[in-house]
């Protein structure tokens, strides 16, 4: 058989697999077979499974599940504008790669989608210095809760803060789903995410490649404190100055303040007295009301954090006790608990974003208050005396 035809059979059974998903399966996993082989097929081969995968993602949610059908556009439910969205958005997919399949061009599984030319979402990485102990950190940095502590202790690794970080996407949206009673889809959802880290621990211990997905310019809680910060200074500054400075400028100025008062916090906390209770308690409700008690301990911002969170997680319990939530939503808390537990041993000052912010205004209130109250009990003194003098 001539090369040509040879190219034209390895062609039409590219095409073939986008069509038919069992097609596309048996090309991915066949071998010995010379025009089921090399990666112009293997590659076309596994786009058509994935762009499978999403229709059947996509009907599952909302078609079968009715996922947002709640909501009504013109007498149409908005789960069917949203799959009739994307069915078609995937059929034109489907029928592109099927196109660049019949034109005998290259289609690498990575390229899928991109943000730009340079910056991909999908990537592979080729790096064959990955040792046993790195390669487990990275497939235990995708399990959730047991993850998140990898994001504090490697917090200098892109490719740890990029595992966690979708680790803590797909965990929120599991959870939520499991709050608001979409039992199906959550279950659905939990099955494709373990196929997917499945599929990167074979690929990373058996071929070396890291397949991963690119998010490393989603914030982490401490950026977007950062950024918040930065944003107010921003505004206040063009409302009260003649002159405005870069929003970057703003947020390095932030960003290397908080460094540096971390430090000097670091260095205090150094010097005073260790606790003798475990610390693994501070950071769980209502237990660790006890740490209140020691006035001076390294613990000190952790205490805080975690008085907070005690206070947060009665808040929940009360709504959810008068149905104003689910009742169950409390278990959104086992996110922040394990997400900071790991900052007790490498960061002392740590200030749990947002949260410690509210154990800030509590002391500044309750300082205020007790200001309010001496300066009323001196004032009522001094009339007293005045009057009694007076008598």
């Amino acid at each position: 058989m001539s090369k040509k035809e040879t190219n034209s059979k390895i062609i039409w059974n590219a095409i073939s697999a986008y069509p038919m998903i069992f097609v596309s399966i048996l090309f991915v996993f066949s071998k010995n077979n010379k025009y089921l082989e090399g990666s112009f097929i293997k590659n076309h081969a596994k786009a058509a499974f994935i762009i499978h995968l999403w229709f059947l993602f996509t009907y599952i949610t909302f078609v079968s599940n009715w996922l947002f059908s709640s909501f009504v556009f013109q007498g149409i439910a908005l789960n069917t504008i949203i799959a009739a969205s994307l069915f078609l958005f995937l059929l034109g997919v489907l029928i592109f790669w099927a196109y660049k399949a019949k034109n005998w061009l290259p289609f690498h599984i990575w390229e899928i989608v991109n943000i730009t030319k340079k910056e991909k979402i999908v990537s592979l990485n080729w790096d064959i210095t990955f040792d046993e102990k790195w390669k487990l950190t990275i497939i235990l940095s995708y399990v959730p809760f047991i993850g998140f502590l990898n994001f504090a202790k490697y917090k200098n690794s892109s490719t740890i803060q990029n595992s966690t970080k979708l680790n803590l996407i797909i965990t929120s949206i599991i959870m939520l789903l499991y709050i608001f009673w979409y039992a199906n889809l959550w279950n659905f959802l939990w099955l494709l995410y373990i196929i997917f880290v499945v599929f990167i621990w074979i690929n990373l211990f058996s071929t070396w490649e890291l397949f991963s997905i690119n998010i490393t310019k989603l914030y982490s809680p401490e950026e977007k404190h950062s950024l918040f910060i930065a944003l107010k200074r921003y505004l206040r500054s063009y409302f009260t100055s003649s002159s405005l400075n870069s929003i970057s400028i703003f947020i390095k100025e932030v960003t290397e303040t908080q460094k540096q008062e971390e430090v000097k916090n670091e260095k205090s906390l150094a010097a005073l007295k260790d606790t003798k209770l475990p610390k693994t308690l501070i950071y769980i409700p209502f237990i660790n009301i006890i740490f209140l008690f020691i006035k001076k301990s390294k613990y000190s911002f952790h205490i805080k954090n975690g008085f907070i969170i005690t206070l947060l997680f009665t808040l929940t319990l009360l709504a959810s006790k008068f149905q104003f939530i689910p009742y169950h939503s409390s278990i959104l808390f086992l996110i922040p608990i394990s997400y900071w537990l790991w900052y007790l041993k490498n960061r002392l000052a740590y200030k749990m974003p947002f949260i410690y912010d509210i154990y800030h205004l509590i002391s500044l209130w309750f300082l205020r208050t007790r200001s309010f109250n001496k300066t009323y009990n001196v004032e009522k003194n001094i009339h007293l005396k005045v009057w009694e003098t007076k008598k």
